[in-house]
């Protein structure tokens, strides 16, 4: 599905924060100290996760007003293939 450039620095800001996490986290493993680094690195990948998978309540018009105008208006490939 393709991001909208708000979603995409959202995500990207989102990265920026979960990067030094991670980079800690798996500094922290390779140092010896597993457990606070195997937390630190899963606290990275879930920030990401949550990012880019949970709908928060400002997205459900959005994915509303998408789906009612994708069934209404079709793209001009699927027109065109629809011609022939």
């Amino acid at each position: 599905m393709a991001r909208s450039i708000i979603d995409t620095l959202s995500l990207a800001v989102t990265v920026a924060f979960a990067a030094p996490i991670g980079l800690a986290g798996a500094n922290f493993f390779l140092r010896g100290d597993r457990a606070l680094g195997a937390v630190m690195v899963a606290l990275a990948f879930l920030m990401i996760a949550f990012e880019e998978y949970l709908i928060r309540p400002s997205d459900v018009p959005v994915e509303i007003a998408q789906t009612v105008v994708g069934g209404v208006v079709t793209d001009e490939s699927e027109a065109a293939t629809d011609e022939e």
